[in-house]
């Protein structure tokens, strides 16, 4: 299957843009990307070292030599626990499932975002630019949830809900540039996020979104 559109960018090395824009250097007292970068290029042997960083260039390995398990292969070596492969997931298409190729491309999307952002925060986390980075792995999965959503239905999938977000954000018209943006604007809590304007970590914002955060006690 090809990759993606934005997964075959999105999906190479970190990239520091993904990490904060949040505003010109000018209107920072002199941070910004710029400043970014540089603690970026300061801590990458650290970076380098992060889990999520190692197992993201696996990753990056594994799709350009095409080493994708079929699905008989993933149920008996990477399932939990390794069990034969379900006759229904064998008749599995498009079609039975519902979904058409561009649903299948934006949850691919929203998926390779999820992690990517994930990773990000990561690193921003590291050299002190960013302050959340809760990232439940297997997340990026439920981004077709997202598409089985009415743009009304309210949501809140706790600590599960980045792809799902991501994915109804795509759907809705909204540019994967604004999407990352605003996911990094909440990771660095700055007072540009549209959801909480710099008070909390949070993610929703929309017209029926309810606000999903972390435990009350980090509020």
């Amino acid at each position: 299957m090809h990759a993606s559109r934005h997964a075959r960018r999105a999906c190479h090395a970190p990239r520091p843009h993904l990490g904060l824009g949040l505003r010109p250097a000018a209107h920072t007292g002199g941070r910004g990307l710029a400043s970014y970068r540089e603690s970026r290029e300061a801590y990458t042997e650290h970076i380098e070292r992060l889990p999520e960083t190692v197992q993201q260039k696996r990753l990056v390995e594994r799709l350009k030599a095409g080493d994708c398990p079929s699905p008989p292969v993933y149920f008996n070596t990477y399932a939990s626990p390794p069990r034969p492969m379900d006759q229904k997931v064998e008749e599995l298409t498009l079609e039975t499932a519902g979904l058409s190729r561009e649903d299948l491309l934006t949850s691919l999307d929203a998926a390779f975002a999820t992690c990517c952002l994930h990773v990000e925060s990561r690193i921003a986390a590291l050299v002190g630019e960013g302050f959340y980075t809760i990232g439940p792995c297997g997340e990026e999965l439920l981004a077709p949830v997202g598409l089985a959503l009415r743009h009304d239905d309210p949501a809140a999938l706790h600590y599960r809900h980045v792809a799902v977000a991501i994915a109804r954000q795509l759907k809705s018209g909204k540019s994967m540039e604004e999407v990352l943006l605003d996911r990094a604007r909440g990771y660095a809590v700055s007072t540009l996020d549209p959801v909480t304007s710099g008070r909390h970590c949070a993610i929703g914002g929309g017209t029926s979104d309810f606000i999903v955060t972390s435990t009350l006690a980090s509020q």
